[in-house]
């Protein structure tokens, strides 16, 4: 029991060295790893921006409605999550997307409806009926655009769907986070950097450091060879004294 103590201590006892040893290495990699993360954030990610606009929207006592071949029954919504199936399948229908697609092609960029798809999300506000619409887009201006669009649309989509529903907004169309991009993150794309190369330099040394079979020590020829020490020769300095040897 005490010798597999003392094998333990000895073994994190030589992990520890290594790796102390090896400090300006590590130190090194996990710098060259966190430039590397805040260069590639900086020069080769595109930002992207977003913007939002909120409503309050109520689903009165409407019947069932036909939404892109899909029948949904408004009544039987009782949770956030069916609540926001419900109008993701009203305001991201072609019937709503595809009038802006056509809008903005007639402006001269190159949409079609998945496109524009994928970068419109619907979200509840704290799991209420304030319904957030957001467009994100590497191109700032051109997000606000969209979402112009697409909400100037969804009083008119909404009464098509809805008979008795009510739609009243709260935030018009913005810029999310005061303009600024929300994507994607140079601190937090650094540190996540900073730390693959801490932990990837620190296992190295380690697993280098476990294969190591390279006898340092008495002690090492008694755990890999199993042979006792019976005494030691000392190592003579420059100055003619003695060291500790073997």
């Amino acid at each position: 029991m005490n010798e597999s103590v003392n094998e333990q201590e000895i073994d994190l006892k030589r992990l520890f060295n290594a790796l102390k040893h090896n400090w300006i290495l590590i130190v090194a990699i996990t710098l060259v790893l966190a430039i590397i993360g805040f260069l590639v954030t900086y020069f080769l990610i595109d930002p992207e921006y977003q913007a939002e606009a909120r409503a309050v929207v109520d689903v009165g006592s409407s019947s069932a409605v036909l939404i892109d071949g899909n029948y949904i029954d408004p009544t039987s919504i009782t949770t956030s999550r069916n609540f926001v199936q419900l109008f993701e399948l009203i305001l991201k229908s072609s019937s709503c997307l595809n009038p802006v697609v056509e809008e903005l092609n007639s402006e001269g960029y190159d949409f079609t409806y998945e496109k524009l798809y994928k970068i419109v999300e619907i979200a509840s506000v704290n799991d209420t009926q304030v319904l957030s619409i957001t467009v994100t887009h590497t191109d700032k201006e051109l997000a606000l655009n969209i979402l112009d669009k697409i909400y100037t649309r969804v009083p008119e989509i909404l009464q098509q769907a809805l008979e008795n529903g009510s739609f009243i907004t709260i935030d018009s169309p913005r810029y999310v986070n005061e303009g600024e991009p929300v994507s994607p993150s140079i601190i937090k794309n650094t540190a996540i950097c900073a730390v693959i190369g801490f932990v990837l330099i620190v296992a190295i040394v380690i697993i280098r450091e476990i294969f190591n079979t390279t006898i340092k020590d008495e002690t090492d020829i008694e755990k890999y060879l199993g042979l006792p020490i019976i005494g030691k020769i000392p190592k003579m300095d420059t100055k003619g004294g003695f060291k500790n040897g073997h």
